[in-house]
């Protein structure tokens, strides 16, 4: 089966009608993929025709709508697609047409817009879904946006850069390059990566914009570097870097960052990589270098608490927190966060 005649399949193909709409995993996505020679734009351009028709958005479907309707398809497949890709196309907007103008029947119509919006140089993505939806970009990259979060995305990056926009939520997992990093504009922060996995809060009604760090590590920009860096080298600038379980909030209006741990740290290596997790009559500071290699967070021990202050104790699976409880309530010491480190501090009892 010939490119052009395995694009025409998928759209009347019942398993990956059905795939599309109940089974948009990851991992489905990579081995459906791995068994079609396809590009990955032409599957995402099937993929969100059928899309368009599973989940129709009400609006009058006048003759200047459907002109509109028209020329976006036309933007979208004139350079790469033949003419038996119109035929196809036109039934999908008839049923799109049809579905609008039934469901619009029993309720009034309303200025929205296309989920999907596709040119000849990038795609923007709105996922008008009531579930998370997974993006994949050309580099290897996957964005899993949340419900009315809107990508904008090129079909091919260039060769020098990525760069992406985001209004909303969303989770982006980045394959390395350290040749071309990459870059998501979201509102008043440009967040720049080279490989690595993060969260971003970006809803346009907030004041503030929150990225949240799995692994790797990101740098983070204000509002007015942002518009500078147009003309100026990314390395001149100064941002606010975050590392995991840490949160970078970049307040709107003040335009001025904070940075904190997040409520619950996860474990960034696994416990084995911790030297013990049954500590027996182990120091405070030996107990402390094993969590902070296992969470990726710096806690620093007051040096006036001797290699005497000992205790014997087992680790499993406790959320950190409580694990600095365990360890330092029956030595008389206490924990607390500042500058993004756990500090412990107090006059141990042994």
């Amino acid at each position: 089966m010939d490119q052009e005649s395995n694009f025409n399949s998928l759209l009347s193909n019942d398993l990956f009608i059905e795939w599309v709409k109940n089974n948009p995993t990851a991992s489905d996505w990579l081995a459906f993929k791995s068994k079609h020679p396809l590009p990955d734009e032409e599957i995402e351009l099937a993929r969100s025709i059928i899309l368009q028709i599973s989940h129709p958005i009400s609006f009058d479907a006048s003759d200047a709508l459907q002109e509109e309707v028209w020329k976006n398809i036309h933007k979208s497949t004139a350079s790469k697609y033949s003419l038996k890709h119109f035929g196809i196309l036109a039934v999908c907007l008839l049923v799109i047409l049809i579905g609008f103008f039934k469901f619009s029947q029993n309720r009034q119509p309303t200025d929205t817009e296309l989920a999907l919006e596709i040119s000849d140089q990038w795609i923007e993505y709105t996922n008008t879904t009531d579930s998370n939806w997974p993006v994949d970009l050309s580099d290897g990259s996957q964005v899993i946006l949340e419900p009315q979060a809107k990508l904008k995305y090129p079909r091919r990056f260039s060769q020098k850069t990525r760069k992406v926009q985001l209004t909303g939520d969303a989770f982006f997992d980045i394959a390395h390059d350290t040749l071309k990093p990459f870059y998501v504009y979201a509102n008043e922060a440009l967040i720049r990566v080279l490989g690595t996995s993060f969260y971003v809060k970006a809803e346009e009604d907030d004041k503030d914009i929150q990225v949240i760090v799995k692994t790797g590590k990101v740098a983070v920009y204000k509002g007015k570097e942002v518009i500078e860096y147009q003309a100026k080298r990314i390395d001149q600038l100064e941002p606010i870097v975050v590392t995991p379980n840490q949160i970078a909030t970049l307040n709107k209006s003040q335009l001025k960052f904070h940075k904190r741990l997040v409520s619950r740290p996860m474990i960034t290596k696994s416990l084995e990589s911790m030297n013990k997790i049954f500590f027996e009559n182990a120091s405070i500071h030996e107990i402390a270098k094993a969590l902070e290699k296992a969470y990726g967070i710096e806690i620093v021990v007051d040096e006036r608490i001797s290699d005497n202050c000992r205790l014997t104790t087992t680790l499993t699976d406790q959320p950190l927190f409580e694990k600095l409880k365990i360890i330092c309530d029956p030595l008389g010491l206490e924990y607390f966060e500042k500058d993004v480190r756990i500090h412990i501090n107090g006059n141990c009892k042994n």
